[in-house]
């Protein structure tokens, strides 16, 4: 988890991933805390792989926001766990060694294309 939050490690993020389950029980476990408007179902691998695969991947701001809602409501972790991911995400800063497109800012992204195209669908074209 260290390396998947502080240096932004694709890799360890699918190690992380298959740990838990994979992408369907992950969605599971989103859906059991109410973390609605957030939808994982590829690897980093995966989706370095196929660009075209980032669309499938996204959340909304207010699906983030919930998730960080269960940590601070001590939802969802057992103790150690959400003690662990609190201190790592503490200690977490950019910098000059952290790569410039972290995960978190990848998936932001990928959720403001997947807005605007929608827009553009709603609206009939760009404006």
């Amino acid at each position: 988890m260290e390396w998947m939050l502080l240096e932004s490690d694709g890799t360890a993020s699918d190690m992380l991933m298959k740990l838990a389950g994979g992408p369907l029980i992950i969605q599971s476990y989103l859906s059991e805390l109410k973390v609605n408007n957030m939808t994982i179902l590829n690897t980093e691998k995966q989706l370095g792989q196929d660009r075209t695969l980032q669309y499938r991947n996204w959340a909304t701001p207010e699906a983030a926001v919930a998730l960080l809602r269960t940590l601070e409501e001590r939802r969802g972790l057992s103790e150690t766990s959400q003690a662990l991911l609190l201190k790592l995400m503490t200690e977490s800063s950019p910098g000059a060694k952290r790569p410039e497109r972290t995960l978190a800012r990848r998936h932001y992204r990928r959720a403001q294309d997947r807005h605007l195209r929608n827009c553009r669908g709603h609206h009939g074209g760009d404006k």
